[in-house]
């Protein structure tokens, strides 16, 4: 199944992130949307699903925040509403340790968003699709990168129509 994979663009802040924790790890205390402007993906693929890899870790214990994990979700209409906030494969370290990596959605997850939605989006993917981190009350994140891949399938070609003209075979045969 082809891939598409890409890193957001142009954050939108909706506050000013922090300092960094370590010169990579970018600090912050609020909300962002992200933007996907370098995305492409042909305009004939059919959509099966979107995950999105993080690098990063939380101030405080993941057990004080139950749903500190559940913050990010999509957007297919350049960010005006959003699908579900999607439960990743595993929970962030504390930022007194190492950061690490955890994976919201999968090869066929839609993000809350239909197959339809999804569907009508994708020739226009770049500027349709973005990316909510919704700041979790009472944490803050330190985050190294995000990236997203949109897991599509392409369709066969269709049938070769000959309308008028010639077909040359050079070393085969043709059966009719």
């Amino acid at each position: 199944m082809p891939t598409s994979v890409t890193t957001p663009s142009n954050p939108e802040l909706f506050a000013v992130p922090l300092a960094s924790i370590d010169g990579n790890l970018i600090k912050t205390e609020s909300s962002i949307l992200y933007s996907f402007s370098g995305i492409s993906i042909p305009t004939n693929a059919t959509f099966f699903g979107a995950e999105l890899s993080v690098h990063g870790a939380l101030e405080g214990s993941p057990s004080d925040f139950p749903d500190v994990h559940n913050f990010f979700s999509i957007s297919l209409d350049g960010g005006s509403t959003f699908g579900d906030n999607i439960t990743p494969d595993g929970t962030f370290s504390n930022s007194s340790g190492s950061p690490n990596s955890i994976t919201y959605g999968s090869q066929d997850e839609t993000w809350g968003l239909s197959l339809d939605a999804w569907q009508d989006a994708v020739p226009a993917l770049a500027s349709k699709l973005a990316l909510k981190y919704t700041h979790p009350s009472g944490n803050v994140g330190y985050y190294d990168f995000k990236q997203l891949t949109i897991h599509y399938a392409l369709a066969p070609p269709g049938p070769i129509q000959l309308i008028s003209g010639r077909v040359q075979l050079i070393n085969g045969r043709i059966s009719i």
